[in-house]
């Protein structure tokens, strides 16, 4: 199922140190959510963090469960329209500014692609060298294999956006002159469009220079970041086809990928998601993992088997129904769950599921309980409501929260 499964980054590189930050509290946090998260790592940068953070053993572990895949591949789009460097650039000659040529660029040789990143990343973990070989196996055995086609998906696709003008070409243009000039511009008076020279070269016709006294090198650098941008959103929408997943799209990119399918993008923004389960954790206040490695520990076996359980799908399945709803409202859903658990366990239908779960009568999917064939509208509502949800509240109330072990200071 591809709700079930997220493709995404958690590292950004910082422009000055140019060292990675790692999320290692939102990589816990997807896995909560999702039945698989692959990482798109950045050469494999994110792993020192990750080790130095949960512990050497759970990162072993946590990659052995098969719930965190690794996605190491290093294919981006890239505007070649003046590199005579390339033969086929020079065999053409280079473009004039405001003409472009977009081709996909890849690793020519995978393994040494592979093996420099463990050099570069793995080994600089402070473990032993028989730890790093076990690490690097446990990523090696990990790694989705790149699937074929992405590439060719992606610069396809970004052709045919450009040969028929779609608009979120113009949004991905207003963006850049905001970004990089902090220039709003009109979108209704605002004009670019690109006319194809042939199968891969294209020019451009634009109001740039009239409408906002641009001169030719700002004009060729917006427009071509804007369609660099644009192709980016096409390679993660490739991504999504070629690995059946979601795909964590930045915030900059959300409004050219609304524009492209408007109809389905909030339900594939899966920052959605994880943005109500940090409500929930704040409101309710719970522990979350942005700490873990520096306040508490996470013991990730029990992490595993918490997000394997009922209650968590329980959980994820609820977590939508809290958005229109006030901070106090979801304290007051939960606590009242709570209440009525309580109240019914001390109930004659309370003790009565008691003994049907103790003496195992069976199981049904969607109820969980048999209810005898004299059982009454209450016992009924016991076991299809309240049962029913109290996965909700034994996940917030207690197997969440037993996660996380204090780290003395």
């Amino acid at each position: 199922m591809i709700h079930q499964r997220l493709l995404g980054s958690s590292a950004v590189i910082d422009p000055a140190s140019r060292e990675p930050d790692v999320d290692v509290g939102g990589i816990l946090r997807r896995l909560l959510l999702f039945d698989t998260y692959i990482l798109k790592s950045i050469r494999l940068r994110e792993f020192p963090a990750i080790v130095d953070r949960l512990g050497f053993d759970e990162t072993i572990e946590l990659l052995r469960s098969g719930a965190l895949r690794i996605h190491l591949d290093a294919l981006t789009v890239a505007q070649t329209g003046q590199a005579t460097v390339l033969k086929s650039r020079a065999r053409k000659g280079a473009l004039p500014k405001g003409s472009y040529c977009f081709q996909t660029v890849t690793i020519a040789d995978r393994h040494v692609y592979v093996s420099r990143c463990f050099r570069e990343s793995v080994d600089a973990i402070p473990v032993s060298i028989k730890n790093k070989q076990k690490l690097k196996r446990a990523i090696l055995e990990s790694m989705e294999s790149p699937p074929a086609g992405i590439g060719k998906d992606t610069i396809d696709q970004l052709r045919a956006d450009l040969r028929a003008m779609n608009p979120a070409l113009i949004l991905s243009v207003a963006n850049q002159l905001r970004t990089q000039l902090r220039v709003d511009a009109d979108l209704e008076r605002l004009v670019v469009r690109l006319r194809p020279l042939d199968d891969e070269d294209f020019e451009t016709e634009s109001n740039l220079e009239e409408l906002l006294r641009l001169d030719l090198d700002q004009r060729h650098k917006i427009v071509e970041r804007a369609i660099l941008s644009l192709a980016g959103v096409n390679q993660r929408i490739a991504e999504m086809k070629a690995f059946n997943t979601l795909s964590g799209f930045r915030l900059n990119d959300l409004p050219l990928f609304e524009r492209k399918i408007a109809f389905i993008a909030n339900t594939m923004d899966p920052e959605v998601q994880e943005g109500r389960i940090k409500r929930v954790f704040e409101v309710m206040d719970l522990p979350d993992f942005r700490d873990v490695g520096i306040a508490y520990r996470v013991d990730i076996g029990r992490f595993l088997e918490l997000r394997n359980s009922r209650e968590c799908r329980e959980f994820r399945a609820w977590l939508p129904s809290i958005d229109r709803v006030s901070d106090k409202e979801v304290k007051e859903r939960v606590s009242d769950l709570k209440a009525r658990i309580a109240a019914a366990a001390n109930s004659t239908s309370g003790r009565a599921l008691r003994f049907f779960t103790s003496t195992a009568l069976g199981l049904v999917p969607g109820a969980g309980i048999i209810l005898s064939a004299g059982a009454g509208a209450l016992d009924a509502f016991v076991v299809n409501r309240i049962v029913k949800e109290s996965g909700i509240v034994t996940f917030v109330s207690r197997m969440y929260p037993a996660l996380f072990q204090e780290i003395p200071r």
